[in-house]
Order: C-alpha cells, then structure tokens, then sequence
C-alpha cells in the first residue's frame, strides 16, 4: 500500500511538472510567434509595436493582453490604434484562439486628396475566434454589439450588433467546384446620424447581409502575381447574397465576377427590388425623404429597372460586366479597366 501511495504521488509530481514545463514552453512559443510575425510585417513594410504584453492562464490556459497596440505604414499613410487586445487559447491547442477587442479603435489615412483623415469605431463589446495554420488564419470570427463610427460625415453611423465569419481553404484552389474561400458579414439595427433635426435618422436600416465565396487559388499574399495566377486558374468571386431591409424595402441580389484576359471584371450580377414606391412614398410622408428626392429616385429605379411580370410590385436591375464594359439594362458604359494588385 505504501509503495501504491509513493508512486501515485511520484506521477501526480510528474503530471504537475510537465504541465507546468508545458505551460512556459507554450508561453516561450508564443512570444517567439508574436515577434516572427512583427518581423514580417516590418519585412512588408508594415510597423506592428505595442505596450509590455503580459502572458498568465497557468496552468492550463496561454491568456495574452496587448495593450495599445499599432500598425501603421511605412509610408505613414496608414495607421490604426485599438484597444488593449486579450487573447485567449487551451494549453494544448494554441492554434486556437479567442480574443476580445472591445473598445475605441482609430484608423487614419491619407486620402486621394493628401489630406489626413480619421475614422474612429468604438465598440461595446467585441469578441470572436481565430484557427491559425502555420501563422496563417484559416478561421475568423467576430460578433460585435453596439458600433459607433464616426468620422464619415456627416453625421455618425450606430450598429446594433455585426457578425463577420472567414473560411479560408487554400488547398481546394485546384478544384473550382469547391471553395477556398467564404466571408459573410450581417449587421442589424443601423442607423445614420446626422444633424439633431434630421428626420432621416428615425428611420434605420433593419438588416444587411452579405456572402461571398472564391474559387481558385487565394488572389493575394506575399507572392508577387497572386492576382493574374487566380485569373489563369479561373478563380471567380461569387455573390451568394446581398439582401438588405429598410422601412418595407427590401433588396436582394446575386451574381458572380471574374477577370478577363487583359484583367478587366466580366461577370453578371442581378438585383430585385421590392416596394420601392411605397418605401417612397412613406419616407416622403414622414419627411424623412424630400418630395423631389423621392420623384429622382424612382425615375432612376424605373429607367435601369424592368418589371417582374411574376410578382407584382418588384423591380428587376440585371448587370453585366464584358470586353471592358457595364451594361445596365439597355445602357453600356465603357468604364472597366484592367485591374491590378496593390
């Protein structure tokens, strides 16, 4: 019995060791992952710094805090500033990560015009996942409560809640048939905010909701050419869904685009449109929308729109992008140019 009680206790020693020679191998690994990464982004010409990070979770957990992180361009063109980032991931699996990311978020730029502009997120709570294969995301996800952008005057934009899922497959980039890639976002309750007086504002959009999925190899990365190979291959980027819904509007369309042999976009999309006019005709009693605003509106929506003789009330928007060219409805515009990776 003795020698039953010594080498039990012997193995939980043992147990106790390796979990905790495990905890500080995997929080070393970490620290090494975080400055291999910061060193290629400064290799791309991206600056990643931050506060003192702290690691604790032991001894089953790595939980990582980075507080007052950046990333900004070379160039300083681009810069953006978050919040203190926690992360979190099992000892044995720190592939898999949760992570919050509540807070105020800053993203400047230089736009076009060489003047420095500023867009500002705070988020009441933010938090998701991440699967990481080789330091390269293969999952993403993001559920967001409460977002207030400002900075896109005028006014503000408010989102009730955002959900963001990314899938990412690079190994079926051979087979077209299947995806190596899928994004798709929703977002409930937003409104925009301008003056006090604005009337505009009581009425918010109730959802949106966007999917998208890609075929053939990944179009970006670090290899130069990753765009015109995913057009050699035939890679498309496919609408699945648009659909948004506004005051007894709704909108929903699909289509898919390619790129052609001198890189331009071909491809078709088609839209339906539902209740536009008395959308339009209840913004206009309420004052949310100006009498000749509304009359504009329509006379655009019934020039590029067809009928749909199957059910009434909807409007039928078809557009198709060949040989460098927009045709909407009956009306071509020759405004698609080649395009070419930043």
């Amino acid at each position: 019995m003795r020698r039953i009680a010594i080498a039990a206790t012997a193995g939980a020693v043992l147990l106790l060791l390796a979990v905790c020679a495990g905890w500080f191998l995997a929080a070393h690994q970490v620290q090494g992952e975080i400055a291999g990464w910061t060193e290629r982004q400064r290799a791309a010409g991206i600056a990643f710094s931050h506060g003192e990070m702290t690691l604790g979770g032991f001894p089953f957990r790595i939980e990582l805090s980075i507080p007052d992180p950046v990333l900004a361009s070379a160039d300083g063109r681009r810069r953006w500033e978050g919040p203190t980032l926690h992360l979190r991931a099992p000892l044995w699996r720190s592939d898999l990560l949760d992570y919050e990311a509540a807070g105020r978020h800053r993203y400047r730029f230089t736009g076009s015009d060489g003047l420095s502009h500023e867009i500002v997120f705070d988020l009441v709570a933010a938090a998701g996942s991440l699967a990481l294969d080789e330091d390269r995301v293969r999952t993403a996800a993001l559920k967001a409560e409460t977002l207030r952008i400002t900075g896109t005057a005028p006014g503000e934009v408010i989102v009730g809640s955002l959900a963001a899922d990314l899938r990412l497959a690079p190994e079926h980039a051979a087979d077209l048939k299947q995806d190596t890639g899928l994004l798709g976002l929703s977002a409930r309750s937003i409104s925009f905010v301008g003056e006090a007086e604005d009337p505009a504002a009581a009425e918010p959009i109730q959802s949106l909701d966007l999917k998208l999925a890609l075929t053939g190899p990944l179009p970006w990365g670090e290899a130069p050419g990753a765009l015109a190979r995913w057009r050699a291959a035939g890679g498309t980027l496919e609408l699945r869904r648009a659909a948004l819904d506004w005051a007894g509007l709704t909108v929903a369309g699909d289509g898919a685009v390619a790129l052609d042999d001198r890189m331009r976009p071909q491809g078709a999309l088609a839209l339906r449109l539902d209740n536009l006019q008395p959308t339009l005709q209840k913004l206009t009693a309420e004052g949310a929308l100006a009498p000749q605003d509304s009359e504009l509106i329509l006379r655009l929506a019934e020039d590029l729109a067809s009928p749909d003789s199957a059910v009434p009330g909807r409007l039928l928007i078809a557009v198709a992008a060949q040989d460098g060219r927009l045709t909407v409805r009956d009306r071509t515009y020759r405004i698609l140019h080649p395009i070419t990776a930043p």
